[in-house]
């Protein structure tokens, strides 16, 4: 199968540093002023604004470029003010600005943090927790790097990017948020490394619109769905563990894409490992699916897979390939599934009517059945006949090509 990835746009230039390029005043609180809010509104373009041990109750609007610099996440708090709707602190402005906000603990608002406008963010070493809304949400074509950071038990969302914003979430968790742990809309950009998403109480990871996303060196954890990717998002997955979600690890509809490389989905009661629908296209290589309740890889409807050097193991069925479903499969490791190895939806494997009608090629696969070590306990393969799927197994490769 030819996959047909779309490159991603350079997506995220290089963190920004060329931090606050104006060596600003240093204003202190509260010995300068009594409260923050005072001292953004007195402070020059790029003045740093430190603030000492304790809890500061204010909702904060910042509109210039300026530096909130605390003490440390245990030491130095602020927490939202007002009732309704307003984050604790919002950036917004039309014009570029550079906002560096570190050591601070954002606490108890109705949302977090909003970033709108053109503004760019740097967030390091914060905690983003206890809001009645949502933690962090990003919006307009603000740019945002959240580092070394905690976004942790917000009632709705953790993390929200719409629009044309982009951010980098690096080395930091998002968990324990009420639903979404990051939700993608619009034409966001969004590159994660090295940071844990875990037990959210919705997906993990909710990817949609035109949104282009790169996932690389992090773990996604527990929750209801891993990573569940629709509309024409795309995703490039790499190094990364998906584990335990109660549905399933990676989930893909309508026409969205993704690119999974040497990568672990690994289940914990989960009913899958992959599966892709509607007119969805995934490309796994040099990955492990495994110990998924029911399947490995389901893919139905017209969806395409194109799975290369993986190991696909310990699941109840290895794939399920059903309605006009493409796969090519080449070099797999397909073991010790619970029944078979590969199955076409269809009777005798399954009590239903209907046939497969879709495209299988292949070559070099290792599907042993029950006899064989690491014997698929039903067999190699499930159709309405076995023998017709031997190809995927041989050194010269074959095609079962029932398109109508």
């Amino acid at each position: 199968m030819k996959f047909r990835g779309q490159s991603l746009r350079v997506l995220v230039p290089a963190l920004f540093t060329a931090w606050l390029g104006l060596a600003g005043e240093t204003i202190v609180v509260p010995d300068d002023y009594p409260t923050i809010q005072e001292a953004i509104d007195a402070a020059s373009d790029g003045a740093v604004i430190c603030l000492g041990e304790g809890e500061w109750q204010e909702d904060l609007v910042i509109r210039k470029s300026v530096t909130l610099r605390g003490l440390g996440i245990g030491k130095t708090r602020i927490k939202g003010g007002e009732e309704g709707w307003w984050p604790v602190i919002e950036v917004r402005h039309t014009e570029t600005i550079e906002v560096l906000i570190e050591e601070i603990s954002i606490i108890d608002g109705n949302n977090g943090i909003w970033v709108a406008g053109s503004s760019r963010v740097r967030l390091s070493n914060v905690v983003i927790a206890g809001h009645r809304q949502n933690g962090l949400v990003i919006w307009g074509n603000a740019e945002v790097d959240l580092l070394t950071s905690i976004v942790e038990m917000n009632r709705n969302d953790g993390v929200v990017i719409k629009d044309f914003a982009t951010i980098r979430i690096i080395d930091s968790i998002i968990q324990r948020n009420g639903d979404l742990g990051i939700e993608v809309e619009g034409s966001a950009l969004v590159v994660l490394k090295g940071t844990t998403i875990s037990d959210n109480g919705g997906f993990s990871c909710f990817l949609r619109g035109q949104s282009q996303s790169t996932i690389t060196r992090c773990l996604v954890r527990s929750g209801v769905l891993g990573i569940a990717i629709s509309e024409t998002a795309y995703a490039v997955v790499t190094g990364t563990t998906i584990e335990g979600g109660e549905y399933g690890g990676l989930y893909l509809q309508d026409k969205s894409q993704a690119t999974i490389i040497g990568s672990k989905i690994v289940g914990d009661k989960s009913f899958y490992g992959v599966s892709i629908l509607d007119f969805a296209e995934a490309s796994i290589s040099s990955s492990l699916i495994a110990d998924q309740w029911l399947y490995g890889v389901v893919v139905q409807d017209s969806g395409r897979v194109s799975i290369a050097n993986s190991y696909i193991e310990r699941n109840t069925h290895g794939i399920i390939l059903a309605d006009s479903a493409y796969a090519t499969l080449i070099g797999n490791q397909i073991t010790q599934n619970r029944k078979y190895g590969v199955t076409l939806y269809e009777p005798p494997c399954f009590n239903v009517e209907t046939f497969f009608s879709g495209y299988i090629e292949g070559l070099l696969n290792t599907i042993p059945g029950i006899l064989e070590p690491g014997g698929n306990l039903g067999g190699p393969f499930c159709s309405a006949l076995p023998y017709e799927l031997a190809f995927l197994t041989t050194s010269v490769g074959g095609v079962l090509d029932v398109r109508e």
